[in-house]
């Protein structure tokens, strides 16, 4: 269990008491909950943002980036002595993370709005990108061993005109078309989803701020029941696996229970308006579309979930769902595909719940269900496989963030999974 530490800098007893949030003042005075996690390039690092998603309108609470260093704990004297003489013993045990209990953070960077989203860099492993629920984007370095200085903020979007003016709900990294500069890690540009409907593309540099966004889009498209065109607010957002620079296709959710398949093209975007990247609507959830994650093995297939707590599979040929699986839960909120599994997916649930499908064992129910110690006290808004430590996975739950460790089941592939893989795109919808 990862304990938060969170700012306690301004007293804001009313807000909590007027949203009705049980918290403890003294270790979380805002009542701030995690929105999301990201493991950095290496594993042994996670990062976690912290805000509220039962807010409307202009707010004054805060918020903060929070991060966890798994892989090397500080410790000092003999203690240190010693842990550096077990840690060459382990050697080859490296591909696994130290036995605790709780964690202090090794990094906490308030910020003075809420925090709605994060992502670490692909390459680098102190680069984590945050969306704000006041429309900005922030990239902050949180190493002291780097270029930059310890916990710094490298870069800031900037509103305007053509930047977000609602809160950010996903961001991610995407490589470059084209290299920008010397700097290898600048290679990759952020690419950032609102609940305004706009999906922005953004170039960083270190120390700047970000004036205005290289290109965007907007998602406009017919309301399949009244039929009027209409701006789509964006909830999540995930790009296809194993596509090349350039132009990228990525699947998009939505506030009214969309999904759509869309296409980030540079030259469609360039101009004074936002066009829309949509290429298809897919058959919509009944309630808002709360979470999409591709599969990191078939470019193209991907699964959503929403508040109607259904589950669906679709392969981006179809508009129609491959598999629906409908748990017995409150609402559905966060999905993670497994990095090392190709059948294996998370869905986290509105009342603490985490469901582990395996869909080579069984296409209806979940084989592992994890139950959290605070079980129906608040939704799962973020659950996240481990990319590069196949073993763990990281949940969310208040405040609270706890990694788990799954056993072989769940992380090493079975004989002829891929072929199933291949055999379930290309199913007919059940």
């Amino acid at each position: 269990v990862l304990e938060p530490k969170l700012p306690a800098s301004r007293s804001l007893a009313s807000a909590n008491a007027n949203a009705g949030v049980e918290v403890d003042a003294a270790s979380n005075p805002h009542g701030l909950r995690v929105t999301q996690v990201s493991w950095n390039a290496t594993g042994y690092a996670l990062a976690a943002t912290y805000g509220r998603f039962d807010v409307s309108g202009w707010s004054d609470l805060p918020g903060a980036l929070v991060v966890w260093n798994l892989g090397s704990r500080r410790r000092k004297g003999p203690e240190a002595d010693e842990a550096g003489k077990a840690g060459k013993r382990r050697g080859a045990e490296r591909s696994k993370l130290p036995e605790t209990n709780s964690h202090e953070p090794d990094v906490v960077i308030e910020t003075d709005v809420c925090l709605q989203c994060c992502s670490c860099h692909p390459t680098h492993p102190a680069l984590v990108a945050a969306g704000a629920y006041s429309g900005e984007v922030y990239v902050w370095n949180v190493s002291s061993s780097d270029d930059f200085a310890s916990d710094s903020e490298v870069a800031r979007t900037r509103i305007t005109p053509k930047s977000h003016h609602d809160p950010v709900v996903s961001v991610a990294w995407r490589r470059a078309p084209q290299s920008l500069g010397s700097n290898k890690d600048e290679d990759y540009q952020l690419v950032s989803l609102g609940m305004d409907g706009k999906v922005l593309v953004w170039a960083w540099r270190k120390g700047g701020t970000i004036e205005a966004p290289l290109f965007g889009h907007e998602l406009v498209h017919a309301n399949p029941r009244t039929h009027k065109i209409i701006t789509w607010g964006g909830t999540s957002l995930s790009f296809w696996r194993q596509q090349k620079q350039g132009n990228l296709a990525f699947v998009a959710g939505a506030e009214g229970g969309g999904v759509f398949r869309c296409l980030l093209d540079d030259e469609s975007a360039a101009g004074s308006s936002y066009r829309s990247p949509i290429k298809a609507s897919l058959a919509p959830h009944a309630g808002m579309t709360t979470a999409v994650a591709s599969s990191p093995f078939h470019r193209g297939l991907f699964v959503t979930c929403g508040s109607d707590s259904v589950c669906k599979i679709f392969n981006s040929q179809s508009n129609k769902p491959i598999l629906e699986l409908e748990p017995a839960c409150a609402g559905l909120f966060s999905l993670s595909w497994s990095p090392c599994r190709p059948l294996v997916f998370a869905a986290g649930t509105g009342d603490g719940r985490v469901f582990l499908y395996d869909l080579a064992a069984s296409r209806s129910m979940p084989v592992r269900q994890i139950e959290q110690d605070n079980q129906g006290s608040g939704a799962v808004y973020s659950v996240e496989f481990n990319p590069k430590l196949a073993p763990y996975v990281a949940t969310t739950q208040g405040d609270r963030v706890r990694v788990w460790e799954m056993g072989p089941q769940l992380t090493e592939e079975v004989v002829g999974e891929r072929d199933g893989l291949r055999k379930l795109a290309s199913s007919l919808v059940e």
